[in-house]
């Protein structure tokens, strides 16, 4: 006996993923970037501070 196919939930739009955050517009993708360059150089000023006053 061969079942019958379940129906699929219907495809998500473009602002429901939006919404929920499951694709990142290029704005935010440069925005991440931003922030994640001036953690970098946070790290390395902090570095570079505490060699310079561990001798």
């Amino acid at each position: 006996m061969i079942e019958p196919k379940k129906p699929r939930p219907p495809k998500q739009t473009l602002e429901d993923l939006l919404k929920s955050n499951q694709v990142v517009t290029g704005k935010v993708i440069v925005e991440r970037k931003k922030v994640m360059d001036e953690a970098i150089e946070f790290e390395i000023r902090e570095r570079r501070y505490k060699a310079n006053n561990t001798k």
